[in-house]
């Protein structure tokens, strides 16, 4: 199964994405990881549509998306 993982965290704070990346590939799953950028306050931003067009062009040919986040990113999810 190919595998997007999304993550809000534009740095090295994703450590559970990556572990699960990793996990996933070990059994055989496509995994690609999506990093986003940082957005205004970083909390409450929308990105831009160029930025949203992007991921779904990462994701067209996943059969799961997974995102990342914490509960101080939930509005910008």
């Amino acid at each position: 199964m190919k595998v997007a993982l999304v993550s809000t965290y534009f740095d090295i704070e994703a450590n559970g994405l990556r572990m699960l990346s990793a996990v996933l590939r070990r059994a055989g799953h496509p995994t690609k990881q999506i990093f986003l950028p940082k957005t205004g306050d970083g909390h409450t931003s929308e990105y831009p549509p160029a930025a949203v067009s992007d991921i779904l062009e990462l994701c067209k040919d996943v059969e799961l998306v997974g995102l990342t986040l914490m509960s101080n990113n939930f509005l910008t999810a």
